[in-house]
């Protein structure tokens, strides 16, 4: 099979402050910047694009008041498929023949979640993934997702994770063993000194010991002096940025190649498809049997 060359765009937005609420986004300045970087994954010529966790929200802190879960309010909830927020994103998705990967804040028969929807090149919505694990205040807000699910598109198998997802790596090593050759985590995570070590870290890992691809987007102040840091990046299987953000504000893009090869025929160049080895000779390698203390409830 021919080797399969892709665009890949991501974004960090710009917020006005931290987790104080003192001045946090609007509605209408998240859905301009949403607009903004759609529009420049479109004129890249992007296959697909990322936008940052829960993005149509009014701003970040109200996510983080454990004692206030009311701040989650119906106009900021939507419908998945037929929110008004994800109208206009598969507007951009139909017009520039491009997938999307928006996380907004879903409601559901009465339930909120916190949801990433998948945008087919023809605006429509073809899966979505609920965030399934919730760091402690996140738990007043959302029910959690109860499935780790993988989507084929027309270039690839590709998965997500967002944002506290990243902490627990058999949600990625699952998400690579049914086939994701794309992980997509969009996040709030605040690349603050010293954890923006902490945050490469984990990017880089995730895709090194997954053979998979890697993209990251978020939220930043515009000065990064004043403490809130965000990177949006695209990282390969060996760990290598292919492109980022910085950890500012902005916009970054990629080519990624994913590889078929048959490994059971021995068609595979091992020099080139290196990801692709790793990713199915590991899974024929593992020792379930060694493991269970990881799903073992007791010990938890």
């Amino acid at each position: 099979m021919k080797d399969r060359k892709i665009q890949v765009s991501t974004c960090v937005f710009s917020i006005h402050d931290d987790l104080s609420e003192k001045h946090p986004m609007t509605y209408d300045e998240n859905l301009a910047q949403a607009k903004y970087y759609l529009e420049k994954a479109g004129r890249a010529g992007s296959d697909i694009m990322l936008l940052p966790e829960a993005f149509n929200t009014k701003g970040l802190s109200q996510w983080f008041r454990p004692d206030e879960p009311e701040l989650v309010q119906d106009e900021l909830a939507e419908k998945i498929p037929g929110g008004k927020t994800l109208e206009i994103v598969s507007s951009y998705a139909k017009k520039h023949s491009m997938y999307v990967a928006a996380c907004l804040v879903e409601k559901d028969k009465g339930k909120f979640y916190n949801t990433v929807a998948l945008i087919d090149r023809k605006g429509n919505v073809s899966g979505k993934y609920r965030k399934t694990h919730l760091p402690g205040g996140e738990k007043n807000y959302f029910t959690q997702g109860d499935s780790l699910p993988v989507f084929k598109t027309d270039f690839g198998t590709i998965g997500f994770l967002t944002c506290y997802d990243l902490n627990f790596p058999e949600a990625a090593i699952t998400l690579s063993l049914k086939g994701a050759e794309l992980i997509l985590w969009p996040t709030m995570w605040q690349a603050l000194l010293p954890s923006s070590f902490y945050y490469d870290t984990y990017i880089k890992a995730t895709a090194m010991m997954n053979g998979v691809y890697f993209v990251a987007s978020g939220y930043a102040k515009a000065d990064p002096d004043l403490g809130v840091h965000g990177r949006g990046a695209i990282v390969s299987p060996a760990g290598l940025i292919l492109a980022d953000t910085g950890f500012t504000p902005g916009f970054a893009t990629s080519e990624v190649w994913l590889e078929r090869c048959g490994l059971e025929k021995k068609t595979c160049d091992l020099a080139t498809h290196k990801h692709e080895f790793k990713r199915r000779e590991m899974g024929l390698q593992r020792r379930p049997e060694l493991y269970k203390i990881i799903t073992d409830k007791k010990r938890t």
